[in-house]
């Protein structure tokens, strides 16, 4: 699955189920994903634990993560 926007994307939703099953049991076994990649998070509302969350996602897929938070790091004064 290439995009993901809603949950008819999925296709075969007890595999994407499984999937998550087997992420959920070894985070760190799809580390190959992420490899040589970043993942860019822009926050406009302050949510430390989804930025959080969403930081450690991208560390458990091998992946680097920039995050900006709009409301606070882009003001123009």
């Amino acid at each position: 699955m290439k995009n993901f926007t809603s949950f008819a994307d999925a296709g075969d939703y007890k595999a994407l189920l499984q999937q998550a099953l087997e992420i959920k049991a070894n985070p760190y076994g799809y580390q190959h994903i992420g490899r040589n990649k970043t993942i860019g998070l822009i926050f406009f509302n302050p949510s430390l634990r989804t930025r959080l969350s969403s930081v450690k996602a991208a560390y458990n897929l091998g992946a680097q993560a920039w995050v900006l938070n709009a409301g606070a790091d882009s003001q123009v004064s």
